[in-house]
């Protein structure tokens, strides 16, 4: 079962910890995903650690931060369909 963990959240440095933390003990499915009528991620780990690996880089740019936000939008979203995918193998 998937503990409810709280996916919509800011960019911070703490936070970025606690969406690695997420990932770790709740890894994304190695299955194409779809975030959104235009976006699939095909190679969900790859995405997860270049995006965070992004936004870790923006994020220490106080005047370049804004260009992380995508990317951090895709993670909470891939991190609430990496829930959904545990919760329905846990038939929840």
């Amino acid at each position: 079962m998937v503990k409810k963990e709280k996916l919509t959240m800011e960019l911070t440095k703490e936070n970025i910890g606690r969406v690695e933390r997420y990932f770790k003990k709740y890894p994304a499915p190695n299955v194409p995903m779809k975030i959104n009528v235009c976006t699939i991620v095909n190679d969900p780990p790859k995405m997860i650690t270049t995006h965070l690996a992004t936004c870790k880089t923006y994020l220490g740019d106080s005047r370049s931060r804004y260009r992380a936000l995508p990317y951090w939008d895709r993670l909470i979203l891939v991190g609430k369909l990496t829930k959904k995918y545990y919760d329905k193998l846990n038939n929840k």
